[in-house]
């Protein structure tokens, strides 16, 4: 926290020459809040040095090693040669930083998704630091592994399909396409980083092969069997990859 106050308008010279303002030196004092009665004059420490030793002249000062979101008060007075003036009104800090970026990236609600539809879910963020999550913004890219992506408010959880227009503008999903999603936490202090990115299939699964059946019976040797099928009616919006035969081990 860089700190900083001006000149007192009167430096103590009365009706005879105002002192030199470069002479002026001052004692600049926090309340950290670590005490029961918070409000305690007591309460305060110097943060230059201690009075009447080694002077402080300059009208500046850095606070390091904060606590995100604890309450700092503090409090400036000056002096000339003839002593100490009166503080300053206090002012009132409280450190906050955007939100941290979230552990793990979002995940497909596979319950909810169909060939046209998203549905996501994904994480609150626990560590605001120090100012309250005001908002979450899911990011999606257009499907065609590019690094554009659009940014969609919402809370902690989002779906898309082709009627929705949410807060982003319309999202014209195209089955078939992998898409990638990330997201990120804002508070008053503004958006935090972004999480890590998942890539969801907009597909389903495909429907059952048809005709399953029995082939070729008396060219194969005892003990073998050769079955083949039909394809699917419906392959689920993407190109079938492969197939898993089950069987149950009766003779």
């Amino acid at each position: 926290m860089a700190l900083a106050w001006t000149v007192p308008a009167d430096t103590g010279g009365g009706d005879q020459v105002l002192v030199d303002p470069s002479t002026l030196y001052y004692s600049f004092e926090v309340n950290e809040g670590f005490y029961a009665d918070t409000g305690a004059a007591a309460n305060f420490d110097p943060l230059t040095s201690l009075k009447g030793e080694d002077p402080y002249y300059l009208t500046q000062l850095t606070h390091s090693d904060l606590i995100v979101g604890h309450v700092y008060t503090y409090r400036v007075m000056a002096a000339n040669l003839m002593g100490w003036g009166a503080f300053s009104p206090e002012f009132q800090f409280v450190p906050r930083r955007v939100p941290l970026a979230p552990m793990r990236a979002p995940w497909d609600v596979t319950a909810q998704k169909t060939r046209e539809t998203i549905f996501i879910e994904f994480d609150p963020v626990l560590d605001n630091q120090g100012d309250e999550i005001s908002a979450y913004t899911v990011y999606i890219d257009g499907g065609l592994d590019s690094d554009t992506f659009t940014g969609y408010a919402t809370d902690t959880t989002l779906s898309w399909n082709s009627g929705t227009s949410p807060a982003g503008g319309a999202l014209a999903l195209t089955t078939g396409r992998t898409y990638r999603l990330k997201y990120s936490a804002t508070n008053a202090q503004g958006e935090g980083l972004l999480s890590p990115e998942v890539q969801i299939l907009l597909a389903e699964t495909p429907s059952a092969p048809v005709a399953l059946r029995r082939i070729s019976i008396w060219e194969l040797p005892a003990g073998s069997i050769s079955v083949k099928w039909d394809l699917p009616s419906d392959n689920g919006g993407h190109p079938i990859t492969g197939y898993t035969v089950y069987l149950d081990g009766l003779l």
